[in-house]
């Protein structure tokens, strides 16, 4: 009896840990990352907040020509540790390439979340899969470099405290990823 409670325990816990992901965003970025999932802060509709090394990770929304607009032109959502509300941590499904996508699909499935919060971003992931994006992420004045030194400057001030003492990571401060590892990962994933 006892072996068949540590065999449980054990395999409850191989299913719900989800180890960090390649992620790809549309603007260039390649990171290793973790989807947050602590109560009130889990995947939504809205989208998914990162983790790299277990703290918050804050995207610098850098100009590449591919870039959507930064979060605060078009949500409003609160911030894990009391951090500021005005610039948001939560990243739309909208940022991610599709390979991306595809593998938090099928993470959020597996996820123990609320089932009204599981719908609503897996309804968000299809819909950002099909590529037609809101106006407001694509408006040439959102998206512009004013736009995104704004954005780098708000977060750079609101989250200064948080970025010193390790509770979020900027995401212009983390080392490049390797793009090949990424590419060969999505190549491997689209012959299976």
């Amino acid at each position: 009896m006892r072996k068949i409670a540590i065999a449980l325990v054990t395999i409850t816990q191989v299913f719900t840990t989800f180890p960090a992901e390649n992620v790809a965003f549309l603007d260039g970025t390649f990171l290793k990352a973790d989807m947050y999932r602590a109560k009130g802060f889990e995947p939504n509709g809205k989208g998914v907040i990162l983790t790299v090394n277990k703290k918050i990770y804050v995207h610098h929304f850098p100009r590449t020509g591919k870039n959507l607009a930064p979060s605060y032109f078009y949500m409003h959502s609160p911030n894990p540790y009391n951090m500021a509300k005005c610039t948001p941590s939560r990243l739309s499904f909208f940022n991610f390439q599709s390979y991306t996508l595809v593998e938090m699909r099928e993470d959020i499935i597996k996820m123990n979340i609320p089932l009204k919060k599981k719908v609503e971003a897996v309804k968000a992931i299809d819909s950002a899969m099909m590529g037609n994006f809101p106006a407001k992420l694509t408006k040439p004045s959102s998206t512009s470099q004013y736009a995104v030194n704004m954005w780098q400057t708000s977060c750079e001030r609101m989250f200064a405290y948080e970025f010193k003492k390790g509770i979020a990571v900027w995401g212009k401060k983390l080392k490049p990823f390797k793009k090949n590892d990424l590419v060969n990962q999505g190549r491997v994933f689209t012959k299976k």
